[in-house]
């Protein structure tokens, strides 16, 4: 039998509460690196997360003035960048309501994904490291500009076949609504990172004030 869903998580603000770590850490990174204001580069990070490491550094580049990197810059500020923030993700708590909500999922044989810009090698030991591996049929980071949206979406359409109700993508971000609209997918978005106002600006399917509204969703 064909599972009834195909549900893909976005990962950072959605599966876990670790965009504000990464945003401070983007703020360390950048200012060590290039002497800039941590506040504005946290504040170019937040503006324009949800996209994979290079464009997202190269936005916030662009954002500060600062000269395009070169492939050896970033590649080192890239490396930097995962160590801090496996230094301290890996030690955080996953909520009860996410990992509820992820086993209910499981338990009615739902097909569980994780789709997310940030690098491949650094979500997929975070993912073992906080013990959720077993929740997902795979899990998809970004890699050789293979990425989130589209890209993903039809991959996991290709290995693993339709669903017999649909797919739904779920973020944090207005770019994930984009993201999902684009590839042709139901969206919806949890509240935390972003205001209410600007989530519902950018038309999600669905806004959730919590994860665990999945399970009355998805029947």
């Amino acid at each position: 039998m064909r599972p009834k869903w195909f549900v893909v998580f976005d990962w950072d603000g959605t599966i876990i509460d670790s965009l504000e770590i990464k945003i401070n850490n983007a703020g360390t990174l950048f200012n060590k690196w290039f002497g800039v204001e941590e506040k504005k580069a946290r504040d170019a990070y937040r503006k324009h997360s949800g996209i994979p490491r290079k464009r997202l550094f190269d936005a916030i580049c662009k954002e500060l003035s600062l000269p395009p990197l070169t492939d050896n810059v970033f590649n080192q500020m890239s490396k930097e960048f995962s160590s801090l923030n496996l230094q301290v993700i890996s030690q955080i708590e996953v909520s009860e309501d996410t990992k509820h909500t992820l086993s209910a999922l499981k338990s009615r044989d739902y097909y569980l994904f994780v789709s997310t810009a940030a690098a491949h090698d650094e979500v997929t030991f975070l993912v073992d490291k906080l013990n959720l591996a077993e929740f997902f049929v795979e899990v998809l980071g970004s890699k050789n500009g293979f990425t989130k949206g589209a890209a993903h979406i039809s991959y996991i359409l290709e290995k693993y076949g339709s669903p017999e109700s649909g797919v739904i993508f779920i973020g944090d971000e207005p770019t994930d609504v984009r993201l999902g609209k684009e590839a042709g997918v139901l969206t919806a978005v949890r509240l935390g990172s972003h205001k209410r106002e600007d989530l519902l600006a950018a038309n999600p399917d669905y806004l959730l004030e919590r994860l665990g509204d999945l399970l009355e969703l998805l029947k």
